[in-house]
């Protein structure tokens, strides 16, 4: 029997983190092998609402509008407009490669295959950001189109009747550009200053506060050097309420890499490869020495701010979750277990109890046959918060606004 994933009353933001889930499982070194996700996403929300792991260039947040919006000029009925969205998302993939900067396309391998569009990726986003009016999953927005057009029709031909609910005028933000006279055939990643100036506009009036709307409006771009949202070149300009979030964001990130590294090496050693065993050994060992050499910042951690920055990014964390990750970082900084971590048989047991408890028959630490389908690498990758992706959208929207200094070095 074929399995599947199936919803039908679940809310839009959790559509939207189910298909995020299933994309993270195809990305070998993002995989979520030991249950952290529900934290990893609550500082991305907190520090960069409206985004996604999946997404890639800013200006798709207007590519999704145009399109829509010419389809409603066009009075598309609602049985109808999502296959010729999906037309003209396709039609839009071709104009992207043909243009001089395809990094980023979405569909650049499927094209016509492409199951996943970018209207679906960008839904949740583009509300966020006050750019999609219409409240709802993108399936009751085709749905409603119909009574959408009769409602707007209703209005021209009673234009001395009093509404006091103008809702129903508009499903995408009035103050939207317009889209260039050859879209999509001539579409392009490079925002115009007008089209920059909107996103900008957008992003400080929806998401006020965030560290997103300060990366937007008072910084320069940075270099893809920068690997980390904790060693941007202007972090001493960011608020006091920023920095507090960044560095509990860097500190989870540095304490929960070692799991990580932990669990691969116990994999290698139990399925006796010594060259992948020593190549553990050594990332582990590596580890240590960077969380001895910040062992003063560890002890010095607030976990109560901690934890409460996490609710700030509007996730609930299991309680599983929460006891793994007390039990980690109070074994690594109260403890003092860094010392003897390789062969700590309290890590191993927290570590095979933890993949236990989420895999549960398909544990590989204790499922011989799940282990054989192990390819070296799981879930190695440290956190990041999404930072890749922010830094390309927000280096987009600067370009746009002119600015083009690129800065690489940590206080340029």
């Amino acid at each position: 029997m074929t399995s599947f994933f199936g919803w039908v009353d679940f809310s839009e933001s959790e559509r939207e983190q189910m298909h995020n889930v299933i994309k993270l499982f195809e990305q070998q070194d993002t995989r979520d092998e030991l249950g952290l996700g529900s934290i990893r996403d609550g500082f991305a929300n907190l520090l960069f609402p409206g985004t996604s792991t999946i997404q890639t260039r800013i200006k798709y947040m207007l590519f999704i509008p145009w399109l829509y919006r010419e389809l409603e000029r066009q009075r598309v009925l609602s049985n109808e407009i999502a296959g010729k969205m999906r037309r003209k998302e396709i039609e839009l993939i071709y104009a992207l490669l043909k243009s001089e900067d395809t990094q980023g396309v979405i569909g650049k391998e499927a094209k016509d295959k492409l199951q996943r569009l970018p209207s679906n990726i960008y839904w949740s986003g583009m509300y966020a950001w006050g750019i999609r009016l219409f409240e709802s999953s993108q399936d009751q927005y085709y749905r409603s189109l119909d009574k959408f057009y009769k409602k707007q029709k209703d209005r021209l031909v009673s234009e001395d009747k009093e509404y006091t609910d103008r809702s129903f005028m508009y499903n995408w933000h009035p103050g939207l550009p317009l889209c260039p006279k050859k879209f999509p055939q001539d579409a392009s990643f490079e925002l115009s200053t007008s089209e920059a100036e909107y996103l900008q506009e957008q992003i400080i009036r929806c998401c006020s506060g965030s560290l997103l709307s300060f990366l937007a409006t008072d910084t320069s771009p940075v270099s893809t050097e920068i690997h980390f949202v904790w060693d941007h070149p202007e972090f001493e300009r960011f608020s006091e309420t920023h920095k507090k979030q960044v560095l509990h964001a860097r500190n989870f990130s540095k304490i929960m890499h070692g799991a990580a590294l932990f669990y691969n090496y116990l994999l290698a050693k139990k399925a006796n490869i010594p060259e992948w065993e020593e190549d553990y050994r050594n990332a582990v060992q590596n580890w240590v020495v960077e969380m001895n050499v910040m062992m003063d910042i560890f002890r010095q951690w607030d976990l109560d701010e901690f934890w409460e920055s996490v609710k700030l990014g509007n996730t609930t964390v299991p309680y599983s979750t929460s006891t793994f990750v007390g039990e980690w970082i109070d074994f690594c900084i109260r403890q003092g277990g860094l010392s003897n971590i390789l062969d700590s048989s309290t890590t191993a047991a927290m570590i095979t109890d933890r993949e236990q408890y989420l895999k549960r028959s398909r544990a590989r630490l204790t499922n011989e046959q799940a282990l054989n389908n192990w390819t070296g690498e799981a879930g190695t990758g440290q956190l990041t918060y999404r930072w890749q992706i922010i830094r390309g959208m927000v280096n987009d929207l600067l370009s746009g606004l002119g600015k083009n200094e690129v800065k690489n070095i940590v206080g340029s």
